[in-house]
């Protein structure tokens, strides 16, 4: 089964590379939801902290788990960065609908209105003002597939990445990484 973790290392660093592209270090502050920023301080606290991790990948239906406690977040949580929004060039690019929900909710969902956007929908959910659930639809594949990746973040609780490839020579994959924070 360490077959299966390796090769679903090697499959989430492909999708990193193949997502990133080049990174701008450059800082904008723009009108959108700063989820680079969050996430960046999710990582260095779960680094500081050193949280614990019970990992489960299932690809094409083989699962396996383990428990992690030498865990690297900010590689773990690359895919939740580069999904940030904020660039300027995008900045007509997405439409914001806010709702008020039970509780004292507040949900803000960023849209893509172009298709070619890798991002296409950003829901943040807040409570009190903090964080209460992040979700992440992004559409990602090449010249030989197309995909879709969904991602789930819920703070010091668990992460998801669910990802769909259509091969258009053949072949699926589908993957579930999950990791569940132990306290």
């Amino acid at each position: 089964m360490n077959r299966l973790f390796l090769f679903a290392a090697c499959l989430l660093l492909s999708l990193l590379v193949y997502t990133c592209g080049s990174t701008n270090t450059q800082q904008f502050e723009g009108p959108f939801f700063d989820l680079a920023g969050y996430m960046q301080q999710e990582i260095e606290s779960l680094q500081q902290e050193e949280v614990e991790l019970e990992k489960t990948i299932t690809l094409n239906g083989e699962t396996e788990t383990q428990r992690i406690s030498d865990i690297n977040y900010e590689q773990e949580l690359l895919l939740f960065r580069n999904a940030d929004i904020n660039k300027p060039a995008w900045i007509e690019k997405y439409e914001l609908s806010t709702e008020e929900l039970p509780e004292e909710q507040i949900r803000m969902t960023y849209t893509a209105t172009d298709s070619t956007l890798m991002t296409q929908l950003l829901v943040v959910i807040q409570q009190d003002e903090e964080v209460a659930a992040i979700r992440i639809i992004r559409k990602t594949g090449s010249v030989l597939s197309k995909g879709r990746q969904e991602l789930i973040y819920l703070p010091r609780e668990l992460y998801s990445i669910e990802a769909k490839q259509e091969g258009r020579v053949g072949g699926h994959l589908n993957s579930l990484i999950e990791g569940r924070f132990l306290p």
